[in-house]
């Protein structure tokens, strides 16, 4: 089962790019190119809930 150096197995991770079909900001924008560049990372969890419940939620902006 190939690994990556963090130990998390390249099934589990997945690599999207949506600046061009997703903007943040209206193209309009003078900015909008820059702004519209970013990178999302999203943690799913395994945990049951009960679990997830004792962690600190992460801000979702």
């Amino acid at each position: 089962m190939p690994h990556t150096d963090a130990g998390i197995t390249d099934t589990r991770l997945q690599a999207v790019g949506h600046a061009d079909t997703k903007p943040l900001y209206p193209t309009t924008d003078p900015r909008a190119e820059t702004l519209n560049r970013r990178v999302e990372v999203i943690v799913l969890s395994t945990l049951p809930a009960d679990t997830r419940a004792l962690l600190p939620s992460a801000s979702t902006n």
